[in-house]
């Protein structure tokens, strides 16, 4: 989709004519301001683009209808955007569809509209795209901060996560805590698969994590509380082994068509502690992001 230089704001999205579980459910906003050589039908990247913004959309039930604006994280000029819906209202559907998008430069879908029909449009096909870029100021090293005004956010939402390397290698996690970040609670993991591995961090940051030969330690649910900057107490971790390094991907999240976030998390050696008791010793350890990992 091209449309000058122009800063999009916000967007609207108008359903299609028939099946509502095509409706998507989230969306990914790319800028750039390439020359467009993608061709029509391809996974347009073939440009160098730069995310914008992603989130949650709640079309209506009603066909042909307009959804509720949408505004953009967004204060650069871009020749040309790109949209990818990465979730849709019900995945058994073979197609996502929507009848009319518009983006505006003012909030609230205020503005100038910034496509006609005469824009030139391609058509993009991204199966299973793994996402996981975070923004510059809320990276995976703010999990061990201890400032709860600070987060950890991933784009990539469900089956995102980080691998944590401790500072004394062979420890046996017994315990895990996680705290819950600033704002939107949908952003809030609701499942975890933990792993462990032997020997050193190959992966490199925002990849797929899987250069070490990982063992699942344990998959559990997380029942954050709703409360913003706040502990969702131990989680126990039984019979693990003593590992080097640590996966944590969080398989579930409260509202799964949004992002992720948490603003802390700690691993724990020792006896886990009843409530009273401080048993257990936090570890101290480096982290790096993980992509989101593709789903079967």
């Amino acid at each position: 989709m091209t449309t000058g230089s122009s800063i999009a704001k916000s967007l609207t999205v108008t359903t299609g004519g028939d099946a509502e579980g095509r409706d998507p459910t989230s969306y990914q906003v790319y800028g750039t301001n390439d020359a467009i050589t993608s061709a029509n039908n391809s996974d347009g990247l073939a440009e160098s683009w730069t995310l914008l913004d992603t989130g949650s959309l709640s079309l209506p039930s009603d066909r042909n209808t307009a959804g509720a604006a949408v505004n953009l994280t967004n204060s650069s000029a871009y020749s040309s955007y790109k949209i990818v819906f990465p979730t849709m209202k019900d995945i058994s559907q073979n197609s996502i569809q929507f009848s009319e998008i518009q983006f505006y430069d003012g909030p609230d879908a205020t503005g100038n509209a910034l496509v006609t029909p005469t824009n030139p449009v391609v058509a993009i096909d991204q199966p299973g795209f793994p996402s996981s870029r975070y923004p510059g100021g809320e990276s995976p090293g703010n999990l061990l901060d201890g400032d709860g005004a600070s987060k950890y956010l991933n784009f990539g939402g469900i089956n995102s996560g980080f691998i944590v390397e401790p500072s004394i290698l062979g420890s046996t996690v017994t315990a895990l805590e996680v705290w819950t970040a600033n704002d939107a609670s949908g952003r809030d993991p609701a499942a975890f698969e933990i792993y462990g591995a032997l020997g050193a961090m190959l992966s490199d940051d925002n990849s797929l994590g899987n250069q070490e030969a990982w063992t699942l330690i344990a998959a559990d649910s997380l029942s954050l509380p709703e409360e913003r900057m706040a502990s969702g107490g131990l989680v126990p971790i039984a019979g693990a082994d003593p590992y080097d390094i640590y996966k944590v991907v969080f398989t579930d999240l409260k509202n799964p068509s949004d992002i992720f976030q948490i603003s802390e998390f700690q691993l724990y050696t020792g006896v886990v502690p009843e409530p009273t008791t401080t048993a257990t010793l936090a570890m101290s350890f480096g982290l790096l992001a993980l992509r989101r990992r593709r789903q079967s």
